[in-house]
């Protein structure tokens, strides 16, 4: 009998040992599951935050109060947005430069977005008011970038996702993102108007003479990148575009804004303007006097500063260009080019613009205003 008994023992000794390893194989699965979904849970967290809960565009509304700028670093603190925020716009638009994503530093373009939508002061503004936006060289993902940029079909579904309005709005077959909305009804609609002035541009004429020296300038120099190019066959827009401007032009409306990223009456200084196109920039003007949109007031962004220009069109009226530029990321070393259009100095430090419509006196005031509520630059422009 005992000699039967070892090999029981041995037998209840190594289902002990089994047992005791599938426990602990279970519960190491159990662990590594535990740890899997507080994984997912975290990413979920951090997606939630990417995933902007955004204000959704209301055409029918009237509008009375428009907010724009641009110019807004993502790596960089954005107070101004409380400021916007305090004026509760009916619309906010963002005339280009949403994010920064130039520089090898700031790729992919997706997380510049979601770094964006990290930031309180934005996201809060983003729940509460309606955007609309077009993009300039930054979120198109190449400095002064056009139709030669290679990434342009990675910016520009980037840019769909992102706003999702414009991906509804947008035609599939349309590659450059020119698109417009139109608010109100009967006598009080307002008309926005957003341009692409990247898909479709060709290549600036580069002053390859510039002594510019960008590490050690001298004061009150500025470099000088492009000069005019009379080639008539280069385009700032395709002919689509100007077709389906024109087109854009003749709906009725009682005020138009007409947002081009880039300057198009300020033509002093040598950087991105309509006049280096000089041809593209009459072809504008003179389509704007064509069709007698005498209500229409443009703004524009890429500078870096906030001015606003002026031009009278004979025979016409006076065309006013409003720039705001830098809702956090203002001109370099505080220097600002100063230009003949401009009604004063431009302001060099970081503003947004202000439309104020009064519906009774059939006017629009404009204002540039500081992050510390002061009015840098105004104009009421009837309508």
């Amino acid at each position: 009998m005992k000699i039967l008994l070892i090999p029981f023992l041995f037998l209840t000794l190594s289902s002990c040992q089994s047992m005791q390893k599938a426990e602990a194989a279970k519960l190491a699965e159990t662990e590594a599951i535990k740890t899997r979904k507080e994984i997912i849970r975290e990413e979920k967290r951090k997606q939630s935050e990417a995933d902007l809960p955004f204000r959704g565009l209301d055409t029918s509304i009237r509008i009375d109060k428009i907010a724009f700028g641009s110019g807004a670093n993502q790596d960089q603190p954005q107070m101004i947005w409380k400021n916007i925020l305090s004026h509760n716009p009916d619309l906010f638009i963002f005339a280009g430069d949403a994010v920064y994503s130039s520089g090898k530093e700031q790729k992919p373009l997706s997380l510049q977005y979601k770094k964006l939508n990290r930031n309180s002061e934005y996201r809060t503004m983003r729940e509460k008011i309606p955007f609309m936006a077009t993009w300039n060289d930054e979120d198109y993902g190449q400095v002064d970038g056009g139709a030669d940029n290679p990434d342009k079909e990675m910016a520009r579904t980037e840019f769909l996702k992102y706003w999702t309005y414009a991906r509804t709005t947008i035609p599939n077959a349309q590659k450059p993102i020119y698109h417009s909305k139109i608010f109100g009804s009967k006598k009080q609609i307002v008309q926005v108007i957003m341009l692409d002035t990247r898909w479709d541009r060709a290549n600036y004429k580069k002053n390859t003479e510039d002594t510019y020296n960008s590490e050690n300038p001298e004061p009150n120099t500025f470099p000088k990148p492009y000069l005019s190019d009379d080639d008539k066959t280069k385009r700032m827009l395709s002919e689509p575009q100007w077709s389906w401007l024109e087109s854009e032009l003749k709906k009725p409306a009682s005020l138009r804004i007409l947002v081009s990223p880039i300057q198009v009456i300020a033509n002093d200084h040598s950087f991105e303007k309509w006049g280096n196109f000089p041809g593209e920039r009459d072809r504008l003007i003179t389509l704007i006097r064509k069709a007698k949109a005498k209500n229409l007031v443009i703004i524009s962004g890429d500078r870096h500063i906030s001015a606003i220009a002026k031009e009278y069109v004979q025979g016409f009226t006076t065309l006013y260009d409003v720039t705001s530029s830098g809702l956090n990321n203002p001109v370099p070393r505080g220097n600002v080019v100063k230009d003949t259009s401009y009604l004063s100095d431009a302001y060099g430090a970081m503003a947004y613009g202000l439309i104020q419509i009064n519906w009774d006196k059939h006017k629009a005031s404009i204002e540039i205003r500081s992050l510390d509520e002061e009015v840098k630059q105004s104009i009421d422009v009837p309508f």
